[in-house]
């Protein structure tokens, strides 16, 4: 038995190229080693596997736990843009002097948080309505995020 006819070809699949996995930013270091410490300069190591990712990095006093009366912000987001050769971000942001000039008084026990995100944090005029709390620590909703603590001991009057 033989079966004549045209032989059609399958139609081509089309697919977008796979989306890049999105990976945290991850502290690879800190001076002075994570834990409790006296006042001074504290400095985190960053990178971010995703070459092209900015990272970003926010100084937390007092946090965690979140405290309204003292939480803070002990400086400007840092932003860190990738390098123009292809490479990931690799950078050692700091915030310089820390000390009971930038922390609550009236304790003798400090936490202090870096929070590493590959993401720019949102403005509170961008979230209206948003728990206090969030305004230091939430991301958008495809952000990752790292974290380094210490906790600074000193008496603040």
């Amino acid at each position: 038995m033989t079966f004549s006819g045209c032989v059609l070809p399958l139609s081509p699949t089309w697919e977008d190229p796979a989306k890049e996995t999105n990976y945290a930013p991850q502290v690879v270091g800190t001076v002075p080693v994570e834990g409790f410490v006296l006042p001074q300069t504290l400095t985190v190591t960053v990178t971010d596997p995703n070459v092209g990712d900015h990272v970003y990095v926010r100084w937390i006093a007092e946090y965690p736990p979140y405290n309204p009366m003292k939480t803070r912000l002990l400086r400007d987001d840092v932003e860190l843009a990738p390098p123009a050769d292809g490479t990931p971000v690799f950078a050692m942001p700091s915030v310089a002097n820390v000390s009971c000039l930038n922390l609550a008084p009236q304790t003798s026990a400090h936490p202090v948080t870096a929070l590493v995100t590959d993401r720019a944090f949102p403005k509170p005029s961008e979230t209206p309505g948003t728990n206090p709390q969030d305004l230091f620590t939430k991301l958008d909703s495809n952000g990752l995020s790292a974290e380094a603590h210490w906790v600074l001991n000193v008496d603040c009057p």
